[in-house]
């Protein structure tokens, strides 16, 4: 049977089929630690799909307050940086398609993109650039486990 986003842990990705908050996964080859905790099935869909990708060199599950963007409501915690082969580093945020267009998802999104932007005009990093992605649960299960596709149907 295919794996389904968000209902099927792949066999790396062990815990089981069903999705589980507390739980944390296991199995990863790209990501920074070898478990991470998900707050809902559509984040580990994600890291299950950088995790499969060829054009991802590595991912991380940021934990509270690893990387925090202020915001006008304070500060704002994204779910996953990912850096590609090409050695873009990608700030992520998922959401589910009902939040995805709420005032505060708007404002931080804002906020996450001048981020990204300024933080990649420091000239301290020489080049590297930041980009910002919102992937909805439609945008996940329309990119088919493609890192382009989810990239291209993403908010940057």
């Amino acid at each position: 049977a295919a794996w389904r986003p968000g209902r099927d842990a792949t066999p790396a990705q062990n815990g089981g089929s069903r999705f589980k908050r507390s739980l944390g996964y296991t199995g990863w080859q790209r990501s920074l630690y070898a478990q991470a905790w998900f707050d809902s099935s559509t984040e580990r869909a994600v890291a299950v799909l950088l995790d499969g990708s060829d054009a991802i060199a590595f991912w991380v599950r940021l934990l509270r307050r690893e990387l925090e963007v202020a915001w006008e409501g304070g500060r704002y915690n994204p779910d996953l940086v990912a850096v590609d082969v090409a050695g873009v580093h990608w700030l992520i945020e998922v959401k589910s398609d009902k939040d995805s267009t709420s005032e505060d998802v708007v404002a931080k999104r804002a906020a996450a993109q001048q981020w990204t932007n300024q933080i990649s005009a420091a000239p301290k990093l020489n080049g590297v650039v930041w980009r910002y992605l919102l992937v909805r649960e439609a945008d996940v299960s329309d990119a088919k486990e493609s890192w382009g596709a989810l990239r291209g149907l993403g908010l940057a």
